[in-house]
């Protein structure tokens, strides 16, 4: 994110799937050294039931914040909610025990 020139005011992250699915994450979640944007997996390229050609991996969080099919990343400095929060899901997608 840093060097991408996101803004110190910037809050989330919006993901988007090439299916039209989006989601999004604190700018704190997605800065983590365990999250990451995955292309292979097991030494081979993703597979697309798995999410080809990357996917979002967040560790600990629920799945719908693992975006499958990522086409892009956008940040913002607004409120964004995605599908699933959108709907009255957590926007903080925490398992038990984080």
């Amino acid at each position: 994110m840093n060097m991408a020139g996101a803004s110190e005011n910037a809050i989330k992250v919006i993901t988007y799937g090439a299916d039209g699915y989006t989601s999004d994450l604190p700018i704190w979640k997605a800065m983590e050294p365990d999250t990451i944007v995955a292309y292979m997996a097991d030494g081979q390229p993703l597979l697309r039931n798995h999410g080809y050609p990357v996917r979002l991996v967040v560790p600990r969080w629920w799945g719908y914040k693992n975006v499958k099919w990522l086409v892009k990343l956008t940040v913002t400095n607004e409120n964004y909610l995605g599908y699933w929060e959108s709907v009255g899901y957590p926007d903080i997608a925490r398992k038990n025990g984080e």
